[in-house]
């Protein structure tokens, strides 16, 4: 199964009210994907997960880390860069991107 769209996260889990309280489980089961990312933070394989809990495909697992793993690089916060400060007094420092130069520094020499 290639990689998965974060799109089509309704094809890996499932949130029912009346299944453990609306918990989001992997589709067709009764794991939670609480469960499963709990059992990584604790350093245990996906390999051991997929075992302890058979009624979970490889294939789930691994769309449930690629759709994870695609939200946060949709998400991921943008660096700013510094912006540069125009018009100072001579004698100033003034920060071009990451060049911090004297304002009476030749201006052609920064370039």
């Amino acid at each position: 199964m290639g990689s998965l769209p974060f799109e089509n996260l309704k094809e890996i889990v499932s949130a029912d009210p009346s299944t453990l309280g609306g918990k989001a489980v992997f589709k067709g089961t009764h794991v939670t994907v609480e469960e499963f990312f709990a059992h990584l933070e604790k350093g245990a394989g996906l390999g051991e997960f997929l075992r302890t809990n058979p009624d979970v495909t490889h294939e789930q697992a691994v769309a449930a880390l690629e759709s994870s793993k695609e939200w946060i690089e949709a998400n991921a916060p943008i660096s700013t860069p510094r912006k540069s400060l125009l018009g100072c007094m001579e004698g100033s420092i003034v920060i071009l991107g990451d060049i911090v130069a004297p304002i009476d520094v030749e201006w052609d020499a920064m370039k």
